[in-house]
């Protein structure tokens, strides 16, 4: 991996939300993204908002909170499945100031698919579990998004790694489509409060993720 703090825009500070573990952090100016002039890190919580600023922005590089001094971890985990793909192109891993923030620069391998990149995040979760789950392969089921989409997970991890969005929901995040289902009341398009975890069958999960294009 490699170490270089981050120095020229100074140490983080949260705009809106805590530095809690799992988070993801971008540059963050007023209510709009700007690399070009950066005020301050915003910090997610919620991997789907992040992920909805990722999309419209179009972010390949972002912080991610892990555990102090345990971003080598998330790196060696993600170049476990990186290497598992045969990505040439791999991302890349930097510590911060913050022992616990460590910057993360997304191979395209993983953005130029949007499947793709929820997938990627999700395993930087997974990571988290690094010293109690030796074994790469088992570690990427540990989150609890992977858990409940198991049987996505594992059909993405066969090499099933193109996206078919003309059979997906409208809502493209990995939980809606292979996870969950929103309920709703006897009210057309009312909805509940609270979702229904499903485990899909091969029909569906081979519809939306291909083996190519």
């Amino acid at each position: 991996m490699n170490i270089c703090g981050i120095k020229k825009f100074g140490v983080p500070t949260p705009a809106y939300a805590a530095i809690s573990l799992g988070g993801f952090g971008i540059y963050y100016n007023g209510i709009n993204v700007d690399y070009n002039n950066p005020v301050r890190i915003g910090y997610f919580t919620c991997r789907e908002s992040f992920h909805n600023v990722v999309t419209a922005n179009h972010l390949s590089s972002f912080y991610y909170v892990c555990h102090p001094d345990k971003g080598w971890q998330v790196a060696k985990h993600i170049f476990d499945i990186e290497n598992h793909f045969s990505i040439r192109n791999k991302s890349f891993f930097s510590n911060t100031e913050l022992n616990n923030n460590v910057w993360v620069s997304v191979s395209p391998f993983w953005t130029e698919d949007i499947m793709r990149y929820h997938f990627f995040t999700i395993q930087l979760r997974c990571a988290s579990n690094y010293e109690s789950i030796s074994n790469w392969y088992d570690r990427a089921y540990s989150h609890n998004y992977a858990k409940e989409t198991s049987s996505a997970v594992k059909h993405f991890l066969e090499g099933n790694v193109w996206f078919n969005k003309s059979y997906a929901s409208k809502i493209f995040q990995w939980q809606e489509n292979f996870g969950w289902v929103w309920l709703f009341s006897g009210k057309k398009g009312s909805y509940s409060g609270g979702y229904r975890v499903i485990n899909w069958d091969d029909k569906h999960l081979s519809s939306l993720l291909m083996d190519r294009p």
